[in-house]
This record gives C-alpha cells, structure tokens and sequence, in this order.
C-alpha cells in the first residue's frame, strides 16, 4: 500500500485556513463599528497591487480578470528565495523542476515537466524571452532576487494578451528601478555573489538612468547517484557512477534604462550557464565542477510613450533579441557501451565502427545563435460609456545565424545532423483587441481576442471573456474562459515525426476574493483541456516530436493571509489537482495531486524578523509505462532570519530544508533507478547596504 504522506500537511494547513475562513464568514456578516471605517479604508488602500499584466490597464490586481500573484521582492527576500526561480515556489499550483541536463523549469498545474518546452511566457520587464529554438529562457529565472522589484503571475492561458507560449501561465519579472544598493551574499557549495543597483535622476529635468548588476557562480553541493542508465542498460563497466552529479551553476546580469522626455531606452544583457547534472542521455557525466552549457541574452528596446486626448496612454517600440547557446564538452557516452539501433546499426558509441579511444569520453558542442527583430504599438483610451477599448499590433521577424551539432573526441570530431538549418526563420503577425466594459460600478466585463499569423505554420486565434463582481468592500467573484496556444519550436519541427500543429488549451475559471481587516481568503476552480499537445515520443515505431492524446486538467487553489498582531502573520496556499490522458484515462506524467505552502513572519522588534517557510510537494505520477510506483511526495522546511536595523546596512541568514528531506525529481524509466536527487540542508548568508 502507497504511503501516505498528507497527514503532516492537513495538520498544519488544514485548522489554519478553516479558522481563516470563520473569521472571513464572521466578518463578513458584522459591520463595521464608524470608528473603525477609516482604519479600514487606509488599510485597503494599502494592500492594493497595481499591475498591468491581466489586461495592459493598470489595475487592482485583485479586480483583474482570472487569477493574478505579485511576489515583491523584498518579501520573498526575506524568506529566504534567493532566485526569481525559487520565489515561484510560493505561488499556489506552481512546482519546481528540472531536466536532464540541469536547466529550470517551471511546472503550472500539472504541466511543465512532460509534454515539450514552452509552456509558459517569461517576460523580463515585459520583453518577451522565449527562445524559438526550445522556448527556454533560463538566464531569466536564475536572476538574484535582490535585482526583483516583484513578480507577476498568470495562472492559466494569457495567449489572448501574450500570444505564444502562454499557455499555462505568463511570468512577468520586473526589475528595481529609482534604488541604490549593494549586496553580497554566500552559501553551500562554493556559492558566492553580489551586484549593486543605482539610479540618478536629474534634479532640473525628466532624465532618469537605473543601473541594475548581478552576478553569481557556485559549484553546487555535492549530489551523490549511485546508479544511472547504464546499469539498467546492464553495462556498469561503462559508467562515472557511483560518483556526484556536476551541480556547478552561474548567473550574470546587466539591466540598464534611460529615460527622457517620454523616451526610454533600454539593455538587458543575461549571461547563464550549468553543469551537465544528470546527462544528455541519461548517463552521469564526469563531476569535473565546469559550465558545460552556456546561454547568452541580450536585448535592445525603445520605445516612446504618447498621450492625449481620448487615448489614455500609447506607446510604440522597437527591440532587438540575440539569444546564443554553447554547449561545449556536454558528456555523450563512454566509448564500447554501444547497443543495436532499430535500424539494425550500432550508436555513436560503437568503436568497431569509429576508432575511438576508449580512455577518453566521446563528447559533443553545440552552437545555436537567433536573432529576434520586434516592431509595434498599443494604444490604450480613455473610458467612454462604461467603455475602455484596447488594441495592439505586433511584428516579429526570428531567424536562426547559426546551428551546429559536433560529436567526437579531442583532435576527432564529427559534424552531426542538426533539427534546426542555419537561416531557418519565422515572421509573425499579431493583432490583439480588448474591450474592458462597466456597466455599473461593482461589475467589469473584459472581451479579448488576439491573432497570430505564423509564417511557417499558419494563425491561431485565442479569445477571451471574464466577468469580475465586487460585491461590498470585501467580497470579489470572477468567471473567465480564455485559450491559448504554443507553436512548435524550430527544434520540435525539425525533430518532428510528421506535421506537427500547434498546442491549445481551453479554460474555464471561477474565483471568490474575501478582503478582511485581518484576513484574506482566495478561492479559484479551474478545468482545462489540452488539445494536441506536443510531447517527445520514443518507441519501437516513433522517436521524434508528435501532437499526442488531448488531456483534462481540473482543481482548485487556496489562498489564505491572517494578519494577528502588527508583528506577526501566517499565510498560506494549497492547491489539489487532477489530470486524465482522454486516451488511457492515467493521470498526466509528472504532476502532482497535491501542492502546498505555509509561512509565518514574527517580528520581536523593530530590527529583526524571523520567517518560516514550509513547502509540501505530493506524490508524482508516472509515465503510462513507468511501472514503478508514484514517486514519494517531500516537505521541506526553510528558516530565515533578517536583521534590519536604523543603519543602512542590513543581514540575512537562512538554513533551507532543515531537516535534510530527501527531494528528489522524477526521471524516465530504466534511467536513474532512484531518480534525481537534489541538494539536501543549505546553509546562506547575505548582506546588504543602502546607498
């Protein structure tokens, strides 16, 4: 019998959100006493987030369309998030992950570890980051969380405003800007780094420049495997196991911005890099502690803002993306661990039929250059009879400079077929329309439809429509339906069996806001249907990109804030899932039923705050023919401690999974008998000065 691993979870979560919700409900239906409206109108004030991400109108995120997180910065700082990846955590129907090879990604109910790349759309400070080639953009989510102003969230299609790759959810990371500061900060495994943020503005005019630096590198905590691929292939003669995974990691960034006179010019240079951490093919590599693959980003933008008039706000702009890839000395196998092909030939490993020399690795580099040139407007006006229409046009014009896949050893390498031809390009059209109508003062309807035409593989069209409801001061209902769509990427068309389509999603979604003095309750039941979805097969008869079986996605997410004292506070998320392939009827591979997060904020005095953090991840299905059990949930544990005293110098130090929990991240059948393992307790520090 499976174990059960929800007891812990339900104990702590559990009597905290149904206390949350008496004390909604009870307050809810007592009104307030006169002396108390004032201190309630100031603290509603207070707790309002402003964002544009829902619908490109600056709105209370509470009041937008569908459901919308904001991470401040600051916040997820000081409980313990050291990355824009790590700090999405804490958003309900979000797990973490990553694949083989070490990169990030970022599991949306369900979705993100199966199926191909490309789920979802990573803005950076609203510039689309998205590769053609994968749909990665790694260098983005390794951002210090020390250069994040907030975070914004999309749960669910955002294709109606975003186009492609939103299809499970839009990430929005928005940079500090009209700050200075340093920092530092230090951790396991040989992690250190720092960076500094500055800003001027002219006393006499409107010019304004915002410096924005970071960096890290660390050679990661030691991940020790006992076994990989090769011992299911029964050839553990050929293997670097037992040995430690190469965890090595690191993360440089530039974001500059100029303003003047309603222009802005702006430059955002990424560079990334990892370790190979569990192997191209499943096979440990060497721990040799070195950036095996390397990302580039940068990314040119100006744009010139308008107004007047009946137009509310406009603004037309230009940018220019160059994303560069290198992998270099990425391990493939160790010479004479060949096996017979289906086509009756021997792999590259084979040395009967290369001359490789078998002390050495056969490794392979890889070289992939895009370039991406964006032109366009939007235009934003005024609200005329309840009326706030929107509209916006885009062109994109992608071409890919280089393309290279190289095999070999030293003094010996090959030239390898690659998916993608050097030159191969895409121009997309995209027109978006929006229409946000009040037809009384409590209710909001938004109308949208937005069309991409796609050079390559035709047009797709995702509407729009949601409704939100205030009813009183602290009651807010939502009902949305949205679709959206992801395109192949140049790899999966170049790797794909027979034509490939695009993927689209169809969603319906309810919530109900509670906005209390001291309480805040968030409830959203969605269903969603993944039509078409594109997914890697290998089989005795498939091995390449195809749309397979539609699947269903349905649940419901839990949000819960209760404010106690002015020094102390409990929020929490927990979110229940469920995921059927139409064809097989066995939940989608890699998603989890359970998710959830509680944390508690204590401040004893003015100076320090001490955060706990409590993560539960439920048990993950396995693929349909994986016939080992469903891999183990885990819970983790973090503490921080923030020292912030009158000065301008501040300390934080923190111990995450205190408890050394085993978390482990699922891998494919006859691979990593025992998964992949991830670093256990952490120990970090890091400090501040205000400038």
């Amino acid at each position: 019998m499976k174990k059960n691993n929800m007891r812990p979870m339900f104990t702590l979560l559990f009597p905290l959100l149904l206390a949350g919700t008496g004390n909604a409900v009870a307050e809810s239906m007592e009104p307030l006493p006169a002396d108390q409206l004032d201190e309630y109108q100031q603290l509603l004030e207070l707790l309002e987030e402003q964002t544009t991400i829902a619908t490109k109108t600056r709105l209370n995120a509470d009041y937008v369309p569908g459901m919308v997180t904001v991470l401040h910065g600051s916040e997820v700082e000081s409980s313990g998030s050291r990355t824009v990846w790590e700090a999405l955590a804490k958003v309900p129907g979000i797990d973490l992950s990553i694949e083989s090879t070490g990169r990030k990604q970022v599991v949306v109910r369900g979705i993100g570890r199966t199926y191909a790349s490309g789920n979802v759309k990573i803005l950076l400070n609203g510039n689309s980051m998205n590769s053609a080639e994968i749909a990665n953009a790694n260098p983005a989510l390794n951002i210090p969380i020390e250069q994040v102003d907030r975070i914004e969230v999309i749960r669910g299609p955002g294709s109606a405003l975003y186009g492609e790759f939103a299809y499970t959810g839009v990430i929005n990371i928005i940079t500090h800007s009209d700050k200075k500061r340093l920092f530092l900060r230090a951790a396991d495994g040989q992690h250190r780094g720092g960076g500094g943020i500055y800003s001027y503005r002219a006393p006499d005019s409107d010019l304004a420049i915002d410096l924005n630096l970071g960096h890290w590198r660390e050679d990661g905590q030691e991940v020790w495997v006992d076994e990989d691929t090769l011992y299911s292939k029964g050839i553990p003669q050929y293997s670097n196991a037992p040995g430690p995974s190469n965890e090595a990691q690191e993360n440089s960034t530039l974001f500059l911005n100029i303003e003047k006179n309603g222009y802005k010019a702006s430059i955002q240079l990424l560079e990334g890099g990892n370790g190979d951490h569990f192997g191209i093919n499943e096979y440990l590599p060497p721990d040799e502690g070195s950036i095996i693959d390397s990302q580039r980003y940068k990314n040119v933008r100006l744009e010139k803002g308008l107004s007047g008039g009946a137009v509310k706000e406009a603004r037309i702009h230009t940018s220019w993306l160059r994303i560069k890839e290198d992998k270099e000395g990425l391990f493939t196998c160790t010479p004479g661990n060949s096996y017979p092909l289906s086509d009756g030939d021997e792999d590259f490993c084979d040395t009967d039929y290369y001359s490789w020399d078998t002390s050495q690795p056969i490794l392979t580099d890889k070289r992939h250059i895009e370039e991406r040139s964006t032109a366009g407007f939007e235009i934003g006006w005024q609200e005329t009879g309840g009326h706030t229409p929107f509209l916006a046009y885009e062109f994109s014009y992608i071409e890919v400079k280089k393309n290279t896949v190289e095999s070999g050893q030293k003094g010996l390498y090959t030239e390898h077929y690659s998916l993608i031809t050097p030159g191969k390009s895409r121009r997309i059209n995209s027109l978006t329309l929006q229409d946000e109508y009040r037809p009384s003062e409590s209710l909001t309807i938004t109308a949208g439809l937005r069309h991409d035409h796609y050079s390559d593989i035709g047009g797709s069209t995702t509407p729009r429509l949601a409704a939100v409801y205030r009813l009183g001061r602290q009651h807010i209902f939502k009902a949305q339906y949205a679709r959206a769509f992801r395109p192949p990427t140049f790899q999966e068309i170049g790797g794909a069996v027979d034509t490939i389509d695009p993927a689209k999603l169809e969603s319906y979604e309810a919530g109900y806001l509670f906005k209390g003095i001291d309480n805040d309750l968030r409830l959203t039941l969605f269903h969603s249907t993944l039509k078409k979805p594109i997914a890697f097969v290998e089989t005795a008869t498939t091995l390449g990109y195809v749309n397979t079986d539609d699947s269903v996605l349905y649940g419901i997410e839990a949000e819960w804030e209760h404010r106690f004292e002015y020094n102390l506070d409990v929020n929490g998320n927990i979110s229940y899932l469920q995921t059927e392939d139409n064809n097989t009827g066995e939940s989608v591979s890699g998603s989890s039923d359970w998710l959830a997060n509680l944390g508690l904020n204590y401040r004893p005095d003015g100076s320090s705050h001490i955060n706990l953090q409590y993560r539960y991840t439920g048990d993950i299905h396995r693929s349909i023919d994986d016939t080992r059990s469903m891999l183990d949930g885990y819970s983790t544990l973090d503490a921080t401690y923030n020292y912030t005293p009158p000065s301008k110098y501040s300390l934080r130090i923190g111990i995450k999974n205190i408890l050394d929990s085993d978390v482990v991240y699922p891998a494919p059948m006859e691979t990593y008998p025992e998964d992949r393992p991830r670093q256990g307790r952490l120990w970090w520090a890091g400090m501040s000065y205000q400038l």
